[in-house]
């Protein structure tokens, strides 16, 4: 998968933001807050790949534009949700494994 200048810039934008406001103690939403910790614990564990490398692996056989990601828990299991766009336009919803990197969802099922 190829992550356009724009993507990654505003990936790092992201990071930058919420380990300012983080550091600040300016948490928005408590209960996103919470997530978002129990997120950043579980890649500081092992418990879930680093998103570059995630989609590093899924760029080989789900090439397109990356337009989000989210991650979640769902039944013990942590999921990273991956929306992208191919090369003919058409939207693709992954659920991929956090742990793994594998694609236990693919579009359309």
């Amino acid at each position: 998968m190829r992550l356009k200048p724009r993507i990654v810039a505003l990936l790092a934008a992201l990071a930058v933001l919420y380990a300012g406001t983080a550091a600040a103690g300016e948490l928005y939403d408590e209960e996103s807050d919470h997530d978002q910790d129990r997120a950043f614990a579980a890649l500081k564990r092992g418990e879930v790949l680093p998103l570059d490398k995630v989609l590093a692996g899924l760029g080989q056989h789900h090439p397109g534009e990356l337009i989000g990601v989210e991650l979640e828990r769902r039944k013990g299991r942590w999921i990273y949700e991956v929306r992208l766009i191919d090369g003919s336009g058409r939207l693709i919803d992954l659920d991929v494994d956090a742990r793994t990197g594998e694609v236990i969802r693919p579009e359309g099922e």
